[in-house]
């Protein structure tokens, strides 16, 4: 319903545009959609089963000022467990990953760019499990998993370190 634009308080809510809203799950959703599509129909015509693995996103259960890429989200993660259904039958496993906050390099020059996020970040860290951001290799073993698990479908593994449930201001 509302974006937060940087640099704005929390009062100075403006309307989602939905051109950004449009973009956004284009690219989230619409894009999945697209490569898996073709995915399955190539292992469908040549009669060789196999996985699917989508990626979503911790953000998936909701996120402040996030409604555009947290129901695009969403929308992988429903569209994994319909795909499960609709493909099972031609030997198609389907699934996806889920990953939480990533330490990589893209979190690591905005929260030294941005101090405010570094302290936002500092202190949603407290409430990982864990204790700890994930890690990139950490992701790519969860995708290496749901793709050669051979009854494994239908499912979103989650990859947070146990939280958060969901992301506040």
């Amino acid at each position: 319903m509302v974006k937060k634009r940087r640099g704005q308080s929390r009062d100075e809510l403006v309307t989602h545009p939905l051109e950004e809203w449009e973009r956004t799950v284009r690219l989230c959703l619409t894009g999945v959609f697209l490569v898996g599509r073709e995915a399955a129909a190539a292992m469908i015509r040549h009669e060789v089963p196999g996985a699917i693995v989508n990626v979503s996103s911790g953000l998936a259960v909701g996120a402040y000022g996030q409604s555009a890429y947290t129901a695009a989200k969403a929308g992988v993660e429903a569209l994994t467990r319909t795909w499960s259904y609709e493909l099972g039958q031609y030997g198609i496993r389907v699934s996806a990953v889920a990953p939480g906050v990533m330490d990589g390099e893209a979190l690591r020059e905005k929260t030294s760019t941005f101090p405010r996020h570094a302290r936002y970040m500092e202190g949603l860290q407290r409430f990982v499990p864990l204790g700890r951001w994930g890690m990139e290799e950490e992701i790519a073993d969860a995708v290496c998993f749901a793709a050669e698990s051979p009854y494994l479908t239908g499912s979103v593994i989650r990859i947070d370190g146990g939280g958060p449930p969901g992301w506040v201001p």
